[in-house]
C-alpha cells in the first residue's frame, strides 16, 4: 500500500479556495487536514468530483470554522475514489484574513 499527499496554500487575502487534486489510479482518501496561518471564520467544504459528470458530484463534509486555525476530515468508512475521480477542497474568503495550508492524504485502494 502506498501513500500519497498533496498540498495546496492560499492566501485567502487574494481569493478563496478551490483545489481539485484527480487522481490516476484508484485510490481510498485518508484525511484532509487544513492549518490557518491565524484563527479563521470560514467554510471549508470536501467534495468528490466524478469522473463520471457532475450529476455523480457529492459533498463529503460541510464545516463552518469560527475562529479557528485547524480542520481535520476523515471519512467515518471507505471512502474509494476511482481512477479519473478527484477530491476538491473549497474554503470561502469571506473574512479575507489569513494563509491556509491544506494536506490531502490517501493511500492505493
Amino acid at each position: 500500500m502506498a501513500i500519497y499527499r498533496e498540498t495546496f496554500t492560499t492566501d485567502l487575502s487574494s481569493a478563496s479556495v478551490s483545489e481539485t487534486r484527480g487522481f490516476n489510479e484508484d485510490v481510498t482518501l485518508a484525511e484532509v487536514m487544513v492549518h490557518a496561518s491565524e484563527n479563521i471564520t470560514e467554510t471549508i467544504k470536501v467534495l468528490f468530483d466524478s469522473t463520471n459528470g457532475s450529476n455523480y458530484d457529492t459533498e463529503l463534509d460541510s464545516t463552518d470554522l469560527s475562529a479557528a486555525d485547524d480542520y481535520v476530515f476523515r471519512p467515518t468508512g471507505r471512502c474509494i475514489f476511482k481512477k479519473g475521480d478527484a477530491v476538491k477542497v473549497t474554503i470561502t474568503n469571506a473574512n479575507t484574513t489569513g494563509i491556509v495550508y491544506g494536506t490531502i492524504l490517501t493511500e492505493t485502494a
